[in-house]
């Protein structure tokens, strides 16, 4: 099953949330980026996330964010690998 990784980075914080669903992943972003005070795109970051999902992006990164999804392969790959 796939997973969203969202992570936004700050000057001396690193904020990383695993999810499912889109609207999990967006509501992260939006959260955080506020709690952190990134400048964030959000029209922008929920294209990332509808291009992630449908399988058109691999993962998106622009300024402090940077989103990806993982499926049950990286899954078990990243557990054999770290």
């Amino acid at each position: 099953m796939k997973r969203f990784v969202v992570c936004l980075i700050t000057g001396t914080c690193k904020f990383k949330f695993e999810c499912r669903k889109i609207s999990d992943a967006y509501r992260a972003i939006v959260e955080a980026s506020e709690v952190l005070k990134v400048d964030a795109d959000l029209d922008q970051a929920m294209a990332a996330l509808v291009l992630i999902d449908s399988g058109d992006m691999l993962s998106y990164e622009k300024g402090r964010i940077k989103i990806e999804i993982l499926d049950a392969d990286n899954v078990q790959n990243e557990k054999e690998h770290p």
